[in-house]
């Protein structure tokens, strides 16, 4: 996978300014941590009934938008450090 140019100019940018405590993967891996926990509680506040929920026809359901979340963290742990 191709890392875009703007992206990896932001690190390099961005980096020193997190100091030297913190690492940048350490700072990666809180983010998405954080976001897999607000997701993980959004699921559980959600009545296991209305996971088939469409806003509107040909738009995923709730359920599988989570589906699609969670899988999509399969791919990120795949990726090599």
């Amino acid at each position: 996978m191709r890392v875009p140019r703007t992206f990896a100019v932001a690190i390099f940018v961005v980096a020193p300014l997190w100091g030297q405590a913190t690492s940048i993967r350490q700072e990666i891996l809180s983010v998405f941590d954080g976001a897999a926990k607000r997701a993980l509680a959004l699921a559980e506040a959600m009545p296991q009934g209305k996971f088939a929920w469409r806003p509107m026809e040909g738009v995923r359901s709730y359920g599988e938008v989570c589906m699609h979340m969670a899988g999509s963290n399969f791919c990120f742990s795949r990726m090599p450090d």
